[in-house]
């Protein structure tokens, strides 16, 4: 079951000393760059759920169908929610954390050569890295998820034994209670390692220990309730009712396009580092070597808790994802920690001259992408959606709806939001995607003011087709923006020339 024979394992000096020094390198990784690339729209909805008092933390989340679970964390730390490095600083740690639990654990079920290339392969993990340097959940969710898998490894090396350390209960029961309460793909991973004692290579051992089965299910009912609660009281509001078209066959549609881009964020941490041969070629190479983990007699059933994260959580994600726009990096962080720890321990099958042949260009390839990934600046702000935040925010109707251009709808979000950090009193801003005229439409057929962003020729278009109440007119290049349904025109908005 293990490379480590039981009177010769580890013990808590060594565990702790492998973890500490782990957590220490990949912490700096992390850290570097952290602040260099420009914030994304998700980032902002933490900031300005951050910013609002517990409430209004709550109500924004949960109405959204996110737990507010970490966003709650990140208020409890007391960091100013418009500082850049700051907010993201936590993720950082917390991936650092389950750099450390993986190492630790590995060590203590598998020993000091496959401790060694898991904890290299996840600390210059591109993936893993880029979505420890967003204020996003997914640091704190792999952090929950090594916990798990860690109690999963433990309790799995318990079978066929009566008396058994609690740790692995705790770890259990902490990682994966607190992987469901942080994101929705926590459960979903969740319920695959749940049914680990029914997977063939464990069934027959798992099922027939009567001590393994009441240790089980023990370890599984805090985390069990916690992942129904979660999901009934707030994930099931996103899954259910928000997923829209969008997340249905917009973002990411099943094909092979969308699985170039899979494969270039798990090997690079994000599009357009490199072409897709040497991206496939890392991805495939770690593949392999997790297939040898799976094939290696010696490692079962020891080693099934990794492969169900790896191989099971990855296969219910892309069969999940031929109706759904699942195919994006960061909801296969999981499924991919696993894979890489099955990576690890294949590495740590082969003979010295060929884990050196393997593992060095391996490594060295993924520290080159970490490195890139965290240092090349990404530019995502422009100057007109920022002048236009502003011109609307700066009026007496700032909480009037907006109905904006697709192209400049998530920027002109973004902006507003950022706008409103320092007042937690305002909600987030009541936008609608232009959809023809048809929204339009319907802001006039409600009545009240509201906004219009459009590039001139929409905007001749709009008032072509329908008559627009009360319209002032101020122009951004390269957009117009429309102050409807109000009183008199002021500056800078101005009456605009009548129509040709």
């Amino acid at each position: 079951m293990s490379d480590t024979p039981s009177a010769q394992r580890p013990g808590v000096g060594a565990l702790a000393a492998v973890a500490a020094t782990v957590f220490l390198f990949a912490l700096l990784l992390r850290l570097w760059g952290i602040g260099t690339r420009d914030l994304w729209l998700d980032e902002i909805y933490t900031q300005f759920a951050a910013s609002r008092d517990w409430l209004g933390l709550v109500d924004d989340r949960v109405g959204r169908g996110h737990s507010p679970f970490y966003f709650a964390l990140l208020k409890l730390t007391g960091i100013d929610p418009s500082n850049v490095a700051a907010i993201r600083a936590p993720s950082a740690v917390f991936d650092a954390g389950a750099a450390a639990v993986l190492s630790a654990g590995v060590l203590r079920y598998f020993g000091w050569r496959s401790a060694v290339l898991v904890g290299a392969l996840y600390v210059f993990s591109p993936l893993h890295i880029h979505w420890a340097q967003n204020a996003r959940p997914y640091g704190l969710l792999m952090l929950f998820t090594a916990m798990g898998l860690v109690g999963a490894l433990g309790l799995v090396a318990s079978i066929g034994r009566d008396t058994v350390s609690r740790v692995p209960h705790w770890l259990f029961l902490l990682g994966w209670s607190g992987a469901c309460l942080t994101l929705t793909g926590g459960i979903l991973t969740y319920l695959v390692v749940l049914s680990l004692p029914w997977w063939p290579g464990l069934r027959r051992g798992a099922l027939a220990d009567p001590a393994f089965r009441r240790r089980w299910i023990a370890a599984q009912k805090v985390p069990s309730v916690v992942a129904f609660l979660t999901y009934m009281l707030v994930s099931r509001l996103h899954v259910v009712d928000r997923i829209g078209d969008y997340w249905l066959q917009d973002r990411r549609p099943f094909g092979a396009e969308s699985l170039q881009l899979l494969v270039a964020e798990l090997a690079t941490g994000e599009v357009g580092l490199t072409g897709i041969g040497p991206a496939a070629g890392i991805v495939l190479a770690l593949l392999a070597c997790a297939v040898l983990a799976l094939i290696r007699p010696g490692l079962r059933p020891a080693a099934w808790p990794v492969f169900a994260l790896g191989f099971g959580v990855s296969l219910v994600m892309l069969a999940m994802s031929l109706n759904t726009s699942l195919l994006t990096g960061r909801y296969f962080t999981p499924a991919w920690m696993g894979l890489l720890v099955a990576a690890g321990l294949g590495l740590a099958t082969l003979r010295p001259p060929a884990l050196m042949l393997l593992s060095a260009p391996l490594l060295g390839l993924l520290g080159a992408f970490s490195a890139v990934s965290a240092t090349v600046p990404s530019v995502l702000r422009a100057l007109p959606p920022q002048q236009i935040a502003a011109l609307i925010n700066g009026t007496d109707a700032r909480h009037a709806p907006i109905v904006a251009d697709r192209a400049v709808f998530r920027a002109l979000r973004m902006e507003l939001m950022l706008l409103r950090l320092d007042a937690p009193g305002l909600p987030r801003p009541q936008m609608h995607g232009a959809r023809g005229g048809s929204r339009v439409a319907e802001r006039i057929a409600e009545g009240g003011v509201f906004f219009i962003v459009a590039s001139p020729a929409e905007w001749a278009a709009l008032r072509a087709a329908q008559e627009i109440p009360s319209p002032c007119v101020a122009e951004i290049a390269p957009w117009v923006v429309v102050r409807a349904g109000g009183g008199p025109c002021a500056a800078p908005f101005a009456a605009p020339l009548a129509a040709p």
